[in-house]
């Protein structure tokens, strides 16, 4: 009976490394080549599958021909427990006429000696050195950016105050008003000289 090794070649073999504290958007690539003489059918599962978009999750590799699995972290309001987490791979070998992926029918009908099965764990690694200066400079960012809008709204309310101080001066019929008192006091002046 063939095992899984004579159907796909993995790389990485055995575990997906993610950063400790992770932000949604970590990628990384899941290799699989097929090494079998015949068409193999696979598919990706998780133990966590609201932590990961897997991308494709299955298809069918013609002999020798090699898929790239991208396995995505997914937002979350919780740092992931990735001690928790695990990926397994099945694959079955199909006729050579086969030119299709196997449906979830499919899959159900094969007996379980015909699929074979690879896991792999998630760990965590450390952060580079770079990596803290980066938290680093998005928190010198993110403090820029709150002063910034702090000032913003100082400015907006010294300019709300000129705004309602000027609305509180004169109005345009004060001023007509006093030109029509300035000229009936002018031609009252002028008619009392002569």
């Amino acid at each position: 009976m063939a095992d899984f090794s004579d159907l796909l070649a993995l790389a990485p073999k055995s575990q997906l490394e993610f950063v400790g504290g992770s932000t949604a958007g970590e990628e990384q690539t899941l290799e699989l080549k097929n090494v079998n003489s015949n068409p193999v059918a696979w598919k990706v599962k998780t133990t966590a599958p609201k932590a990961y978009l897997v991308r494709p999750s299955s298809a069918l590799l013609m002999p020798g021909d090699t898929a790239a699995v991208q396995i995505c972290l997914q937002a979350s309001s919780a740092p992931p427990d990735f001690s928790t987490h695990r990926f397994l791979v099945q694959a079955t070998a199909v006729g050579s006429d086969r030119t299709t992926n196997l449906g979830k029918s499919d899959w159900e009908k094969l007996q379980r000696g015909e699929i074979k099965e690879a896991r792999l764990t998630v760990v965590e690694k450390q952060p580079a050195a770079g990596g803290v200066k980066k938290g680093g400079d998005l928190q010198k960012n993110y403090d820029e950016l709150v002063g910034y809008v702090v000032q913003l709204e100082q400015e907006t309310i010294e300019l709300q105050k000129k705004l309602k101080s000027a609305k509180a001066g004169y109005k345009l019929w004060h001023i007509i008003i006093c030109v029509l008192i300035a000229c009936a006091a002018m031609k009252f002046f002028m008619s009392q000289e002569m």
